[in-house]
């Protein structure tokens, strides 16, 4: 375990010393948020297809986009390194592999969740002004944040993982991230959804990493509130599952391929 802390605090200095990328990353938060705020400022009193005025809309479509924003490229790391054959040198070492991904992705989301925090609450305040939100409220909504991030560093690495089958992950990256947009709920509360959807995306990963989790945070509620962080730990521990059972059947490919 130590060896893994050591990683994920490296990991964490690595990006933090990386100040080109957080200014992008924050940069680009900022324009999304611009936009939809906009967008959303139109339809939202014109189309009435949500229950959240524009400033509620706004306030739920930021935090979204900061623990979105925030989910690093897992899957890129490891297809390169197996594209590139690094991952047979790192594969031997005392370490492994999937620990090790997993440590450094979590470090530079955390450091990526705490920057683009700021940020986030910064330029929506100054967009939006202030919004009222329990003392609970805060705390799950920042907790489930951090969930949220570990379930989208897992699933990445599951996409990345899927190198072993196939030459270009890059599809299945892009499927993902359009269901996480549509089931997960990105720009529309899935309250005004229709009921079958609604049905559908309580059953997937999307919807508690982002728009349950923000809707949340803007109308506490105990029980939902442990029902959703249920829901986080259950997908983290199923993708930890999936995630170790392919990289195992990923080597013996590897093995009966002769390297």
């Amino acid at each position: 375990m130590g060896k893994f802390l050591k990683v994920f605090s490296l990991s964490c200095h690595h990006t933090w010393r990386n100040k080109k990328a957080l200014v992008g990353l924050s940069l680009f938060l900022i324009i999304c948020l611009l936009i939809f705020a906009n967008l959303w400022e139109v339809i939202a009193r014109r189309g009435g297809l949500t229950a959240m005025n524009p400033q509620e809309l706004l306030w739920y479509i930021a935090l979204n986009q900061w623990v979105l924003v925030a989910i690093p490229r897992t899957e890129r790391v490891i297809e390169r390194e197996f594209r590139s054959g690094k991952l047979a040198y790192l594969i031997p070492r005392p370490m492994s592999y999937l620990g090790y991904v997993f440590a450094e992705g979590c470090g530079e989301a955390l450091v990526h969740l705490t920057v683009l925090g700021i940020v986030t609450y910064a330029f929506t305040w100054c967009l939006a002004g202030a919004i009222s939100i329990s003392g609970w409220g805060l705390v799950v909504a920042l907790v489930s944040g951090i969930l949220a991030a570990i379930v989208g560093v897992i699933f990445k690495m599951i996409i990345g993982l899927l190198s072993f089958w196939m030459h270009d992950v890059d599809p299945i990256a892009w499927i993902w991230e359009k269901a996480l947009f549509t089931l997960g709920g990105l720009l529309l509360p899935l309250s005004a959804y229709p009921y079958g959807w609604q049905v559908v995306a309580k059953y997937t990963p999307f919807s508690a990493i982002l728009g349950g989790r923000s809707a949340l945070a803007l109308n506490y509620s105990g029980m939902i509130a442990f029902e959703l962080l249920a829901t986080l730990l259950f997908w983290i521990v199923f993708g930890g599952v999936v995630a170790a059972l392919m990289y195992r059947r990923g080597l013996k490919i590897i093995t009966i391929g002769g390297g």
